[in-house]
């Protein structure tokens, strides 16, 4: 019986061992786990700031693409600066497509035709219209020589110089 009681304790003390083992196992497994969730979410993060700065650089390039056709847009137009004219513009109306083709553009700068026609140089369109006046620009005569030309003579050419 004594036999029985000390196989039966050492078998109780080997139990033990083995399930304090096995805890420290698991302690050590949860720790890691921890370690690998901390790191993938580091890991999410870091894809989240990757995804936004992408985002970010697209969303850069496609708005540089379009300033870029609508500049070359504007300069089809007789301007006196294109970059001018952009202030001008209302470029939420404006789309561009993937091949670069320009919309809602014309219906814009014939209106700044109309409204602001300083901005373009003279014979706008070949419709005759008279933009602002720049001396180094052909008049149809031949090109004008600013440090020629009068006060008197632009005025009553009925231009405005402000600048000679």
């Amino acid at each position: 019986l004594n036999e029985a009681i000390v196989a039966l304790n050492t078998a109780l003390a080997a139990a033990k061992v083995e399930v304090e083992t096995a805890r420290s196992e698991a302690e050590t497994a949860k720790v890691a786990v921890k370690a690998v969730m901390a790191d993938l979410e580091t890991a999410v993060v870091e894809a989240e700031k990757a995804k936004t700065a992408e985002e970010v650089a697209k969303n850069a390039l496609d708005k540089a693409k379009k300033r870029h056709a609508i500049l070359d847009g504007v300069r089809a137009y007789p301007v006196v600066d294109a970059e001018d004219i952009l202030k001008f513009l209302d470029s939420g109306k404006i789309v561009v497509n993937k091949q670069g083709d320009v919309t809602g553009l014309r219906e814009q700068m014939e209106e700044l035709q109309k409204t602001k026609p300083h901005l373009f140089t003279l014979g706008i369109g070949g419709q005759g219209s008279r933009g602002g006046f720049n001396p180094r620009v052909d008049s149809g005569v031949g090109v004008v020589d600013h440090r020629k030309l009068s006060w008197a003579d632009a005025y009553l050419a009925g231009k405005q110089i402000k600048n000679i």
